[in-house]
């Protein structure tokens, strides 16, 4: 609040020491200068008591226009950035649950994760590991079945048939499809997998911005969310790698799909969704041959 009282007091002041001295002299000031004096105090207060009330009326215009505050929180939780429950309700998983490896040249290739269960890491939570036996698909097309403890899966076979080996360096990522059509990447931190459908209980990470989630799911669908904030984020290097290998997983699944009815051209938003998985535009080279 504004104590008027000392600004009163103020101006009585001013007025007073402009009324009995000059800029250069000891003289009293004539009527003449006294009455411009007068002028600028009043035109000073007129402009004080016009910020005084501009300022008053800009806080009840905000005050008194809750509009105004519902369209700037509209603004936030369209963003991309903001997650909480109510965003991901109905919102259903896009394409398969995969899983990557390095290979011994450096490069990475995805697998299709098609049952298994998944846990965390008792030592790192952000950190996951088989169950159990797990039932994995090759861009080949070629099944395998193991635990995979030592995180190695030998053979792996490229798309082109070719057997290799690989080190897991991650379990299990999906897309998840917002009711507002935006794309969420995320990591399975636990839950199970049936022939590709979840029914049940999982927790999971996003990879853009951290969020943690604990979601109940039927038929790959979820029913209710809960959302918080992660302590820490998956680095940036198994951001990028584990995106866009869901990306291209998609866009090959898609051409084998257009080979097989004879179509020409992909499935713009199969397209569209491997785009927008690239971290800041950054995209691995692929090599469409092997499928790495």
């Amino acid at each position: 609040m504004i104590n008027f009282r000392s600004f009163y007091n103020c101006l009585q002041l001013l007025t007073t020491t402009l009324g009995l001295k000059e800029k250069f002299g000891h003289q009293a000031l004539n009527a003449k200068n006294r009455g411009i004096i007068g002028i600028w105090i009043v035109s000073l207060v007129g402009v004080v008591g016009i910020v005084i009330v501009g300022g008053a009326a800009l806080i009840l215009i905000l005050t008194d226009n809750p509009l105004l505050y519902f369209d700037i929180e509209n603004a936030i939780k369209e963003s991309p950035a903001y997650l909480d429950s109510n965003k991901l309700r109905d919102a259903q998983i896009q394409g398969d649950f995969l899983g990557t490896v390095i290979l011994p040249d450096g490069s990475y290739a995805p697998y299709e994760v098609v049952s298994g269960v998944i846990e965390r890491v008792p030592d790192n939570p952000l950190l996951t590991k088989y169950s159990k036996e797990v039932k994995i698909k090759f861009l080949s097309g070629d099944y395998s079945i193991g635990q995979f403890n030592d995180n190695i899966v030998s053979p792996f076979f490229l798309r082109n048939r070719t057997a290799t080996a690989g080190i897991i360096s991650d379990h299990m990522s999906t897309i998840v499809r917002l009711s507002n059509g935006q794309l969420l990447p995320i990591k399975i931190l636990k839950g199970e997998v049936k022939e590709g459908i979840v029914n049940g209980l999982i927790e999971a990470q996003t990879y853009t911005t951290g969020h943690l989630i604990v979601a109940e799911l039927k038929n790959n669908k979820i029913v209710s969310a809960g959302v918080s904030l992660g302590t820490e984020k998956l680095s940036e290097a198994d951001t990028i790698i584990s995106q866009s290998a869901l990306g291209l997983y998609s866009e090959l699944e898609v051409e084998e799909r257009a080979e097989v009815l004879g179509a020409s051209t992909k499935s713009q938003d199969v397209l569209a969704a491997s785009d927008s998985l690239a971290t800041n535009g950054v995209r691995p080279v692929f090599d469409e041959e092997l499928g790495t």
